[in-house]
């Protein structure tokens, strides 16, 4: 399971091939604020408020060949924190079924 994600943030064109930069999703600044019509989330945003230092940057040659580069170093931020690790659906739907069922969390 991927626990931190990236997300896709410029795609360049060049004469070989195509570049793609990849950055860590804590990456950026929280847009909300005092006049916000929004709810804030108890786990508050994602966001860092400012740049992580993890990133990828992949290179996909018109041939197929791929060189990528992960700067795995995350800034700010812990690589794992429970309240911001998006969970599927699925997953969700699963959870609740076993809590409506009865099923007790483990305390830890």
């Amino acid at each position: 399971m991927i626990l931190n994600t990236f997300k896709i943030q410029t795609k360049q064109k060049c004469k070989d091939g195509r570049g793609y930069y990849y950055e860590c999703c804590r990456t950026g600044f929280h847009k909300g604020g005092e006049n916000s019509k929004r709810m804030i989330k108890t786990q508050n945003s994602k966001k860092i408020n400012q740049n992580c230092t993890s990133h990828i940057i992949l290179f996909e040659s018109f041939e197929g060949k791929c060189v990528v580069t992960f700067y795995k170093e995350h800034y700010e931020h812990k690589e794992i924190e429970l309240q911001h690790i998006k969970i599927p659906d699925i997953k969700k739907h699963e959870i609740a079924a076993k809590l409506s069922q009865g099923v007790k969390l483990k305390e830890y």
